[in-house]
């Protein structure tokens, strides 16, 4: 119940990969160098910083987030923020690289 994030796997092919991801507080500012990333907001309601962009989401609301692009998601509603995830192609579970991680 005190967990921050957590991203569960859904479903796989070899092209893209879909999680329901939920996020308690904040992400850290991240980049996915190898895959595209479209995120829709199920429920809940915050703030998606992409590159140089601040982006208000509320429930409902969908973002194109390209490969190489430092973004990261700040929940602003009273519970947890449950989004849907696809990735293009389907994710490693190792390409998600800190800002500046070099």
């Amino acid at each position: 119940p005190e967990e921050n994030i957590k991203s569960t796997p859904l479903h796989k092919t070899a092209d893209q990969s879909i999680h329901l991801i939920q996020i308690r507080r904040a992400e850290g500012a991240h980049i996915h160098r190898t895959h595209d990333l479209i995120v829709m907001l199920k429920s809940g309601r915050g703030v998606l910083h992409m590159g140089k962009e601040t982006i208000e989401m509320n429930e409902g609301d969908w973002a194109f987030i390209p490969r190489g692009v430092e973004h990261y998601f700040v929940n602003k509603g009273t519970g947890v923020a449950v989004g849907l995830g696809i990735f293009a192609p389907a994710y490693d579970g190792v390409d998600t690289v800190p800002a500046g991680g070099g």
